[in-house]
């Protein structure tokens, strides 16, 4: 559906998009370029970084696809939720990045800062971090390792 709707808007099918799309719909949180250049070579393609870039580059300003920028010098893409935002787990410790939903009432929060505030709020970004269950697990071993 995503490449029948490029297609519409003039951009020509590609394998290589078809691939992004796919390792993208594969990982449960935003990934990095590296992470999508070793998936692309896990499907046979060894597309070049200017390449890669070009069709993400295009995903993004098509509204296919997000960027994220998680304070750590990279930056990391995933395919833009189906219901709307979305937030982040993130292991401190491996550099894993989950997406989290909430049933919260963050949207009801946001009116009522807006009202407070007097500023239309465009964004906001709420990230919890913390240790993934195997590095729990990898910190519980090394401290039986230890003792």
């Amino acid at each position: 559906m995503v490449s029948e709707n490029l297609k519409k808007k003039g951009y020509r099918s590609s394998n290589l998009r078809e691939a992004v799309l796919t390792i993208l719909k594969q990982n449960i949180g935003p990934i990095t370029i590296s992470v999508l250049t070793s998936g692309l070579e896990k499907l046979g393609l060894k597309p070049n970084k200017t390449s890669i870039y070009r069709e993400v580059d295009t995903l993004l300003k098509e509204h296919i696809i997000e960027e994220f920028d998680l304070g750590e010098g990279k930056k990391r893409y995933e395919l833009k939720p189906i219901k709307g935002h979305h937030h982040h787990l993130i292991c401190t410790n491996c550099g894993k990045v989950e997406c989290l939903e909430m049933d919260s009432d963050l949207e009801k929060l946001t009116k009522q800062i807006e009202l407070n505030t007097n500023y239309k709020i465009s964004k906001h970004n709420l990230d919890f971090e913390g240790r993934c269950p195997v590095c729990q697990k990898l910190d519980q071993f090394k401290v039986e390792v230890n003792s």
